[in-house]
C-alpha cells in the first residue's frame, strides 16, 4: 500500500506533539519529586538541564519522524508511525494514572 504525504502528516504530528507532552509531564513530575527518570541517559540530561533534555528529545524524535516521512511511501512506515503514537499515548496515560493515584 502506498501512503500519500497528506496521510502520514497527521500521525507524525501526533508523535511529535505527544513527545513534547511527555517531556513536560516528566519534567513536572521530576521537579515536584513525584517520580524519577528510569532512562539513565534521559536522567543525566534532566539532571544537567531540562532544556538540554528537551532539545535532545526534539532532535531524536524529530530525526525519527523525518526518516519516517522520507519512507512515507512504504506501508511499514505508516504503521510504525501510528504504533509510535499509540506507545506515546500509553506512556502519557500511565503518567496521568500515576498522578491520580498519588492524589488519592
Amino acid at each position: 500500500m502506498l501512503v500519500s504525504t497528506r496521510r502520514i502528516i497527521l500521525p507524525l504530528g501526533i508523535v511529535f506533539l505527544l513527545n513534547l507532552v511527555d517531556w513536560a509531564m516528566t519534567q513536572d513530575a521530576l521537579s515536584l519529586g513525584l517520580a524519577r527518570e528510569g532512562n539513565p541517559l534521559a536522567a543525566a540530561l534532566f539532571n544537567n538541564s531540562p532544556l538540554v533534555a528537551l532539545l535532545f528529545k526534539i532532535l531524536v524524535v524529530g530525526t525519527c519522524c523525518g526518516l519516517l516521512f522520507i519512507l512515507r511511501k512504504r506501508d511499514f512506515a505508516y504503521r510504525a508511525t501510528w504504533l509510535t503514537a499509540g506507545l506515546f499515548m500509553g506512556l502519557i496515560f500511565y503518567q496521568v494514572v500515576g498522578r491520580i493515584f498519588l492524589l488519592v
